[in-house]
C-alpha cells in the first residue's frame, strides 16, 4: 500500500515538473534532422549577427548606439520592447524580425528601413 502511495505520488511531481519545463528550454536531441520542422527560437536567446536590410551606413551606427545591443548580449522581453522603440524613433517604417541563429540558443537580429 505504502508502495502504491509513493508511485503516484512520484508519478505526479514527474508530471508536474514536465509541464512547468516549457518547450522552448528543452534543447533539441543531437543529431536529429530539423530541416523538416521550423527551428524555434527560444524565448531568451543570445545575439549571434546584426544585419541591416537597405539601412544607410550613417544610420546604422546610429541604430546601434540607440538600441544599445551587442553581439553576444541576451535578446530578452525588455531589449525587443526598446529596440521597437528606439528604431522607430530614428525613422518611421524601420522594423526589426529575428530569426534562429547557427547555434541552439542564438538568433539573427535583422533591422529594416522598410516594412
Amino acid at each position: 500500500m505504502q508502495f502504491a502511495t509513493f508511485t503516484r505520488c512520484a508519478a505526479s511531481i514527474l508530471f508536474c515538473v514536465s509541464l512547468l519545463v516549457p518547450a522552448f528550454a528543452q534543447r533539441p536531441a543531437e543529431g536529429r534532422s530539423t530541416q523538416s520542422q521550423p527551428v524555434e527560437v527560444p524565448f531568451f536567446a543570445v545575439v549571434e549577427t546584426i544585419e541591416f536590410k537597405d539601412v544607410p551606413q550613417e544610420e546604422q551606427k546610429l541604430v546601434l548606439d540607440r538600441i544599445g545591443v551587442r553581439v553576444g548580449d541576451m535578446l530578452t522581453v525588455e531589449v525587443r520592447h526598446r529596440i521597437g522603440r528606439e528604431i522607430g524613433k530614428i525613422r518611421k517604417g524601420m522594423t526589426f524580425t529575428y530569426k534562429a541563429g547557427s547555434a541552439w540558443g542564438t538568433v539573427k537580429l535583422v533591422i529594416s528601413a522598410d516594412c
